[in-house]
């Protein structure tokens, strides 16, 4: 459902969302008019997408978390998910592929689904916005195959320690900082790594006391 909001709030989330709107600031209502989008709002644990499904649409993470999650041998695993400003359904919506998974809400998110066929469309109506917007998203998803990239090259690693360092390393440089903040708490971890989640806390523990790595939750420091 849509959410009531002025057009000037509207604005603002939209701004604070992510890069897909960058440079758009003075143009959401003709430009959602053009594109037909629609904002929905959904509660912890709503299904926003049931696996096997034919989307239509590019998703965008207004506010909140989106999990796209798989059930393999009578277990939940968190194949992907999507914080606020993130991108979500462009390889399924332009390929018409149906969804690996279900998509579903990790806490209350607002988002915003982008109609793909009226994205790549010859504008009848004139619109400014359109180059920018489209200019936009090819940036956003070559970003997106990069992040991809770099999963595979954790999940390549052959022990769960390996995984480990490479995805913390991973976050670290994309942090710049030796203290970071890491997006999983130790179940989501396990999962996006694809390692038993004992297993994983006992690696973290031994990393701990071989002085490698400090962590308080999701919160690592990387020696």
């Amino acid at each position: 459902m849509a959410p009531t909001m002025d057009p000037a709030g509207r604005s603002r989330l939209l701004l604070a969302a992510g890069e897909l709107f960058t440079g758009l600031d003075n143009g959401f209502e003709k430009l959602f008019d053009c594109l037909g989008a629609e904002w929905k709002i959904y509660e912890t644990n709503e299904v926003a997408a049931l696996d096997g499904t034919v989307i239509g649409w590019i998703g965008v993470v207004l506010s909140g978390r989106l999990q796209l999650v798989r059930h393999e041998d009578d277990h939940l695993h968190i194949a992907d998910q999507y914080k606020t400003g993130e991108l979500f359904g462009a390889t399924f919506a332009f390929t018409e592929q149906p969804l690996n998974g279900s998509l579903i809400t990790a806490e209350p998110t607002e988002l915003l689904t982008l109609p793909h066929r009226n994205l790549f469309d010859f504008c009848v109506k004139g619109c400014l916005f359109h180059q920018r917007l489209l200019r936009n998203l090819f940036t956003i998803l070559a970003a997106k195959n990069n992040e991809m990239a770099q999963k595979l090259e954790c999940l390549s690693q052959r022990t769960t320690r390996d995984k480990l360092l490479a995805y913390l390393r991973m976050q670290k440089n994309a942090a710049n900082e030796r203290g970071f903040a890491i997006p999983f708490d130790r179940a989501g971890l396990a999962d996006y790594l694809c390692v038993d989640r004992s297993a994983l806390s006992r690696e973290l523990c031994k990393m701990r006391d071989e002085g490698l790595i400090t962590f308080y939750k999701n919160i690592f420091i990387l020696e």
